[in-house]
C-alpha cells in the first residue's frame, strides 16, 4: 500500500527538493498521503510504543492539571507532543523520499545521457562511414585518372 502512496505524494510535491519540509506550505498538498505513509509505520512497526507514549502523556497531562489548575492550557501538552512527533515522523518520510526521488532523477537522467551518447556514436559512425566512402572515390577517380 506504501507503495502505491509514495509517488503520489511524490508528484504532489515542489519540483524543488528545498521545499521538502513537513511544516511547509508547498507540502499542504501531500501532507495527507506522508501522514498515512507515517501512520502506516507507526502501526506497523510501534503500535506498542505510541500505546505507550500515550499512557505517559495522559500521566502527564494529570500532573500538569493539578500543578496548574483547570484554568491553564494543560490539555494542549498531548497534542503538542503528538503533532511534534507527526512533523518529525513526517520530515523523515520527506527525506526517505528526496533520497528515492534523486535515484530516480538520476535513473532518468542517466537514460537519458546513455540515449544520446548512442545517437552520437551512430551519427559519428555515418560520418566516418561516408568519410572513407569519399576516400575511396576520390582514390578510384584519381586511379582512373592515372592509368
Amino acid at each position: 500500500m506504501k507503495q502505491k502512496i509514495r509517488p503520489k505524494a511524490i508528484s504532489l510535491l515542489p519540483h524543488d527538493m528545498k521545499q521538502w519540509q513537513y511544516g511547509y506550505n508547498s507540502v499542504d498538498k501531500a501532507r495527507p498521503y506522508i501522514n498515512e505513509i507515517v501512520k502506516i509505520y507507526l502501526d506497523t512497526y510501534h503500535k506498542d510504543d505510541i500505546r505507550k507514549l500515550n499512557e505517559l502523556l495522559d500521566e502527564q497531562v494529570d500532573i500538569s492539571k493539578e500543578l496548574y489548575g483547570e484554568g491553564s492550557n494543560y490539555k494542549q501538552y498531548k497534542k503538542t507532543k503528538l503533532d511534534d512527533l507527526k512533523k518529525r515522523m513526517g520530515n523523515a518520510v520527506l527525506t526517505e523520499m528526496r533520497e528515492f526521488a534523486k535515484m530516480e532523477r538520476e535513473d532518468n537522467y542517466f537514460a537519458g545521457s546513455r540515449r544520446k551518447l548512442r545517437k552520437r556514436r551512430l551519427d559519428l559512425d555515418r560520418i566516418r562511414r561516408q568519410r572513407r566512402l569519399q576516400h575511396e572515390r576520390i582514390r578510384s577517380e584519381k586511379e582512373l585518372l592515372d592509368h
